[in-house]
């Protein structure tokens, strides 16, 4: 496995396989490098007289909810070699379990769906499977930006108003957010985005948005990839770093 993992990360960063913008635990693609790409695009924005909005996804269960079949077809699509789409399909395929706690035993059922966690190849294997969730942004008014299954939606205009139907069209457009998310099995749960709208002006007013019926109200602040971001980026003055482990 190790073998394997070596060997279809080497492809795809020396190819470039996946979209620029979905970091991971590699040279150049840190949580830190995740995060300085998130700043400099809200201070460009700035600089051009637009304000930002970001809408964090919540992702459920994301790495036991993999289905095996969209992550082989991602894999082909991707162009990686044969062997190793094999290799994944011989060791997700044919799985079974069964559970026990206190005095009670079950019978052995079959494991359809999921990638294992812990194990060497299982990051490189989800980034692969969610890397169309990423490339959901077009033109240069969006940004997808993930690290791993931390992920987040970017708009940048001039009104939060508008920033906000950007966002709410990544979301339902044909291929959106919400379309990826029935075809992956992974349910995003709307109670549970974070809205953030990214401006220098603490007296700007800030709308809430309503994403199919749930209003979310943009927040001060929140954390993302360990860090907690604030609204005005005023990162010594107001935001403290907490880099969790793993993160």
């Amino acid at each position: 496995m190790a073998i394997v993992a070596y060997c279809t990360s080497f492809i795809l960063e020396t190819h470039n396989l996946l979209p620029n913008t979905h970091f991971r635990d590699c040279p150049g693609r840190s949580t830190e490098d995740s995060l300085h790409l998130l700043k400099n695009t809200i201070r460009h924005a700035w600089h051009q007289k637009k304000v930002v909005s970001a809408l964090f996804l919540d992702i459920e269960g994301a790495f036991p909810k993999a289905v095996t079949n969209c992550l082989l077809h991602n894999m082909r699509t991707c162009h990686l070699p044969p062997e190793i789409v094999s290799f994944t399909e011989r060791m997700l395929c044919g799985r079974r379990t069964k559970l026990h706690f206190d005095d009670y035993t079950s019978e052995w059922f079959d494991i359809t769906n999921g990638i294992g966690q812990g194990d060497l190849l299982s990051m490189i294997l989800y980034i692969t499977y969610d890397s169309d969730l990423v490339e959901i942004a077009k033109g240069k008014h969006e940004l997808t930006l993930a690290f791993v299954d931390d992920t987040a939606f970017l708009a940048f205009r001039k009104t939060f108003q508008e920033r906000h139907q950007i966002l709410d069209d990544m979301l339902e457009r044909r291929g959106g957010g919400f379309k990826w998310s029935s075809e992956h099995n992974l349910h995003f749960e709307p109670s549970k985005f974070a809205l953030m709208d990214f401006s220098l002006n603490r007296l700007k007013e800030r709308p809430p948005m309503t994403i199919r019926g749930v209003i979310i109200n943009p927040s001060r602040t929140h954390k993302f990839l360990g860090v907690i971001l604030n609204q005005e980026l005023r990162w010594k003055e107001h935001t403290t770093y907490v880099i969790t482990k793993g993160a």
